[in-house]
């Protein structure tokens, strides 16, 4: 936040819930042409977006239902 007006200037980064991860970082990769930042499938996360500004969209699976590239059969 800018100490003198109390605005935020910058966000880092939001985090969405999906139910299948692997399709959700093929959306925000492949189709939006946002780069992986970070592939943290083992642990159900992923973040995509540019080095610069710094502001990322984190992608969390929530459901029991997600997908895991791993687990699928």
């Amino acid at each position: 936040m800018n100490q003198k007006t109390g605005k935020i200037t910058r966000l880092w980064l939001t985090m969405i819930h999906v139910s299948d991860l692997d399709k959700a970082l093929r959306f925000y990769h492949e189709t939006l042409g946002l780069p992986i930042a970070l592939d943290a499938r083992i642990f159900d996360h992923a973040e995509v977006g540019p080095d610069e500004p710094l502001a990322k969209i984190g992608i969390h699976a929530t459901s029991k239902k997600a997908k895991r590239k791993d687990e699928q059969g």
